[in-house]
Formats: C-alpha cells, structure tokens, sequence
C-alpha cells in the first residue's frame, strides 16, 4: 500500500505537460499575461510608446552584460583549471587573423 501512495504523491508531485512542468507553464503564461496587461494600460493611459521602448532596450542591454559577464567568468575558471597556453590556443579564433598568424609564429 505505501508503495502505490508514493507513486501517486511522485506523480502528483511531478505532473508535466509535454515534458515541462506546470508551474513554469503557469510561470510562462503569467508572464504574457502580464506582459499584454501593460501593453494594454500604456494605451488605456495614452502614454508614449517610448515607455515600451525603453524598458525593452534596457533589458536586451542587462541580458547582453549578463551573458558577456558570465563568459568571461568561464573562462577564468578554465584559464585556473587549465594549462593557460590551452585556453588561449582554443579562442584563438575568436581573434583577429594577424594575431592568429604572430600567435602560430611564435609558437613554432
């Protein structure tokens, strides 16, 4: 009998829709709804498109900062845990090819 309550409780506790959990499905929609309700008040109020605007821009730009933060974090971590001649060797293409060219140089 315990078994069978255990099983129910983990699939009650887990129930999922096509893979993802109902809470962040929930979470999701919460979050358009909310979305649209601003959009809407904007208009309802009469207030400038620039409200919209803004925010939108400043989030794309603390997204950008967030990611650009987070690799370089990564690649401190590998630079600790690494030979630092092999964290420079495996960006090298993210580099300029004169660099690329002087890096091989002084390789060889």
């Amino acid at each position: 009998m315990t078994g069978d309550s255990n099983e129910k409780t983990e699939s009650v506790v887990q129930k999922r829709i096509g893979g993802t959990s109902i809470l962040s499905v929930l979470y999701s929609c919460a979050k358009k709804i909310g979305a649209v309700a601003v959009v809407y008040l904007i208009g309802y109020f009469e207030l400038s498109a620039a409200w919209l605007i803004g925010p939108v821009i400043l989030s794309v730009i603390r997204e950008e900062w967030k990611k650009d933060k987070e690799l370089r974090r990564n690649i401190a971590k590998a630079a600790a845990t690494r030979d630092e001649k092999e964290v420079i060797l495996a960006r090298v293409d993210d580099l300029p090819s004169w660099v690329r060219v002087l890096i091989y140089v002084a390789l060889k």
